[in-house]
């Protein structure tokens, strides 16, 4: 067998296309078989060829156009590692963390880090973050946030989107027990690298901060409605960027597009408010069902409410409008609570401070 390195030009020509087969990828039809059957060949007769070795691991431990065979695999990562191969020592780390390899109970962190860092000193991107985020969450692993800001930059640096999407995180909340100064500078330093990178929080944040002397209730909605972190950075931005609604439309346009629940939310109360743009109340009622299908719960109570009374070229439909409110309802959403029980109490007053039929877009 002859020595051949990552670089020479035949073997990477031919490996490229054993991944369009596996991948699917400039118009190859997906073939596991045919990519086995490629990359198997080039690994028999190129041992030293660490790439393709690299994938025939891969296709072993996935069980893609081959039984599947952990040991096989484990074998030929092990092989690789010797090389210092940074994939496939960033691979091996889940052999002691992925419990559907190890067995429910047996994760082994201290051997994960250990590949992982290895892996991370490589180079490799995304060991970098998976070290760095271990660190941030501080579970089964040391917290060490300082540690964490260490291995992130060098992921973010390497364009590693959720390295740079945890930083932002980190430079907004700091953290005390481990010294890690708040850094609103650096944090909406982070957010803008993320808008490049079309991240759809950010795009929404954005658009938000652009938009806040309007509306006081973009901060953390889900954060306390669902327990999940949906702005980056929020009241603390209060100078930066300055008040935008040509750029707010702009960028939580691109959020709603990318899939962003409360950017499609924002939007929509942009239309109906006529807030930048004309009154539409159709566009407006597509961004609030795209937010609503994603169980978004103000958006579902918005919907509901709107299609309980109709709108301007929006038919009333009572019905359909109680089960978006009981959507809302069931997701904890205070006025969808309120309102579920004026619906079903069959009274015609509102007993409440606002008459729901005079509602203002509510976050």
């Amino acid at each position: 067998m002859a020595n051949v390195n990552e670089n020479d030009s035949e073997l990477k020509e031919l490996l490229a296309e054993a991944l369009k087969h596996k991948h699917g990828k400039d118009d190859y039809e997906k073939d596991y078989d045919k990519a086995f059957e490629i990359i198997n060949n080039i690994v028999q007769n190129h041992n030293d060829y660490i790439p393709a070795k690299h994938e025939l691991a891969l296709l072993y431990k996935h069980g893609k156009g081959v039984k599947k065979d952990l040991e096989k695999a484990k074998e030929l990562y092990l092989q690789c590692c010797e090389k210092n191969y940074p994939r496939s020592v960033y691979d091996m780390g889940f052999f002691t963390f992925d419990e559907s390899i190890c067995g429910k109970g047996n994760r082994d962190m201290t051997t994960t880090m250990e590949w992982w860092t290895r892996s991370a000193e490589l180079g490799y991107k995304k060991a970098q973050y998976n070290v760095g985020y271990a660190h941030y969450l501080g579970k089964d692993v040391q917290k060490d946030w300082k540690k964490a800001e260490e291995w992130l930059l060098k992921s973010s640096e390497q364009g590693y989107i959720s390295a740079t999407y945890y930083l932002c995180l980190m430079y907004e909340d700091g953290s005390e027990e481990d010294g890690f100064e708040k850094n609103y500078d650096k944090a909406y330093e982070y957010l803008l690298k993320l808008v490049e990178l079309n991240h759809p929080a950010a795009l929404y944040t954005l658009g938000a901060l652009y938009k806040r002397e309007y509306s006081e209730n973009y901060v953390n909605l889900f954060d306390v409605l669902l327990g999940e972190r949906d702005m980056l950075i929020g009241k603390h931005a209060v100078d930066k960027p300055p008040y935008d609604l040509s750029k707010a439309y702009e960028y939580l346009l691109k959020g709603a597009e990318a899939g962003h629940s409360a950017a499609q939310f924002e939007l929509a109360e942009m239309y109906f408010e006529s807030i930048f743009v004309e009154r539409n109340t159709r566009e407006g009622l597509h961004w609030l069902e795209e937010a609503a299908d994603q169980d978004y719960a103000p958006a579902q109570y918005n919907l509901g409410m709107i299609l309980y009374d109709g709108d301007d070229g929006i038919e009333q439909n009572k019905e359909e409008g109680i089960q978006w409110v009981e959507s809302a309802a069931e997701l904890g959403y205070p006025l969808a609570i309120k309102a579920l029980e004026w619906m079903l109490s069959g009274e015609d007053e509102w007993e409440s401070d606002s008459d729901p039929e005079d509602y203002e877009f509510a976050a």
